[in-house]
C-alpha cells in the first residue's frame, strides 16, 4: 500500500495526502467517499455562513432630514457591533462613526442656521427680488 494517495491534484501533481486504510486513495479522491465529501462541503458552507444581526427592514428608510440619517447610522453601528469581531467589522465601524460625526456637524449647522433665520425680519410681501 502506498504511503501517499495515488491520485493527482488539480495542477497534475501527486496528491500528497495519506491514503485511507485498506485503499490507495485519500479521503478526497476515494470514489466511495463522494457522499461524505458532499455532506462535509455542505456542512462547512453552513458553518461559514454569516448570520444577519437582525432581520432586514421591510420598508425603505426615510432619509429626508439629518435626524433620520443619524438614526439610520445609529442602527447600522448597533447592528455592526453585534457581528463577530473581525478586521472588516472594525473597518466598517470606523467608516460609520466618521459618517456619524459628519451628520452631527451638519445637524448642528442646520440648527444654528435655523436660529439665525428665525431672527431675521420677515420679508415684505410687496418687495420683489
Amino acid at each position: 500500500m502506498p504511503a501517499r494517495c495515488e491520485a493527482t491534484n488539480a495542477r497534475g501533481e501527486p496528491c500528497g495526502m495519506a491514503p485511507l486504510q485498506g485503499t490507495s486513495q485519500c479521503w478526497a479522491h476515494n470514489p466511495s467517499r463522494g457522499e461524505a465529501r458532499a455532506l462535509a462541503r455542505k456542512r462547512g458552507g453552513r458553518n461559514r455562513r454569516v448570520a444577519l444581526a437582525i432581520d432586514p427592514p421591510t420598508d425603505a428608510p426615510r432619509l429626508r432630514d439629518v435626524g433620520a440619517i443619524q438614526r439610520q447610522l445609529e442602527d447600522a453601528v448597533y447592528n455592526t457591533l453585534r457581528l463577530a469581531n473581525s478586521p472588516t467589522r472594525s473597518r466598517t465601524i470606523g467608516y460609520l462613526l466618521g459618517f456619524a460625526l459628519r451628520a452631527l456637524e451638519v445637524g448642528e449647522l442646520e440648527a444654528r442656521l435655523g436660529a439665525l433665520e428665525s431672527q431675521l425680519p420677515s420679508p415684505s410681501p410687496w418687495r420683489t427680488a
